[in-house]
Order: C-alpha cells, then sequence, then structure tokens
C-alpha cells in the first residue's frame, strides 16, 4: 500500500456495524483505510481547503442492512425503498462554506450509511467485485458530505461524477 505523508489533514472515519451483520463486514477494515489515505490526499488538494492545516476531519460510517436503510430512506428523504448509500452531512455545502469558517482543527462531515446488501447486489449487476462497489458508495456518500449533489443537474452531476473518479484513481493508487 503507498502511505502519502500528509500533514496538512487526518481523516478519522469511525465505522458502526450491526451486530448481525460484523461477520459478513470484519473483512472491510482495510478498505476503509485505503479510503481514508485517498481522501486525505484528495482534501490536500481541494481548493476549499487550500490554506487549511492541521486540521482533524470526522466522518460517521454505518454499514446496515435493506431494512435500515429503507426505514432511513423513508423517514429522511419519504421514499420506501432500498438504496444503496445514504449521507446526512452537517454542513449545507463546505464547497461553498470553507473558506468562510473560522481557522478550524476540528471539522465534523456527517454520517454515511451504505445498505452493504444493496453494494453486493449492484456489484453483481455491474460486474465488480464486492470491495470496489463498496469504495464506490463511500466515495459518493463522501462527495455528498462535502456538498456534491448529482440530483441538482446534469451539469453537476458530471462535476460529481469527475470527483468520483479522481477519489478513484487516488484508492487504487494507495491499494497498489
Amino acid at each position: 500500500m503507498k502511505e502519502t505523508e500528509n500533514n496538512r489533514f487526518n481523516l478519522e472515519i469511525s465505522v458502526q456495524i450491526a451486530e448481525h451483520m460484523a461477520a459478513q463486514c470484519e473483512s472491510y477494515e482495510k478498505l476503509w483505510n485505503y479510503f481514508r489515505l485517498a481522501a486525505q490526499e484528495y482534501l490536500s488538494q481541494w481548493k476549499p481547503f487550500e490554506s487549511t492545516e492541521d486540521l482533524e476531519i470526522q466522518l460517521d460510517l454505518t454499514l446496515c442492512d435493506d431494512d435500515e436503510i429503507q426505514t432511513l430512506n423513508n423517514r429522511h428523504r419519504q421514499k420506501d425503498s432500498v438504496t444503496d448509500v445514504l449521507s446526512f452531512p452537517i454542513h449545507e455545502d463546505l464547497r461553498k462554506e470553507a473558506s468562510s469558517l473560522p481557522d478550524l482543527k476540528y471539522l465534523g462531515l456527517g454520517d454515511v450509511f451504505i445498505c452493504v446488501p444493496q453494494g453486493i447486489r449492484q456489484a453483481q449487476e455491474h460486474d465488480v467485485d464486492d470491495n470496489s462497489e463498496l469504495l464506490h458508495l463511500l466515495t459518493h456518500g463522501f462527495l455528498h458530505l462535502l456538498g456534491y449533489d448529482h440530483e441538482i443537474s446534469d451539469s453537476e452531476a458530471e462535476v460529481m461524477q469527475a470527483e468520483e473518479q479522481k477519489i478513484i484513481k487516488m484508492i487504487i493508487a494507495h491499494k497498489g
């Protein structure tokens, strides 16, 4: 694994896993570390944070099942269906807000919920491995926490997709 030295940011990912899913998800720990390294690299190059130093960043990740994600999707988006990933950002749009934030030492991003069974189904549909799909979902959720939103417009969807690809390339580089 390529470990890039980054003294500007430390991204902490707190992972919650439902007890009945623990055995299924225990092998994913390395994935989150690859993502963490890539996300730190991405944030160090991200224009809104270009003058930020020594920032502790927190992201909360919950790996859940179909029932939990459907309940959340219904409660927060009024969509009574299973989805792959939901994000609940603390900030409305960090792309706009980051430059106006005070000299920060800590920044909470918010929560990302990934439905592992849905991610695995999508991996099979797209003929990719489960790990790649789960990393894609985490990347997608992370970008929502930063303020990207593909549902706003086609042009915003293109921007978000390009940012996803940047991070995916960084993850691949860290995996070696």
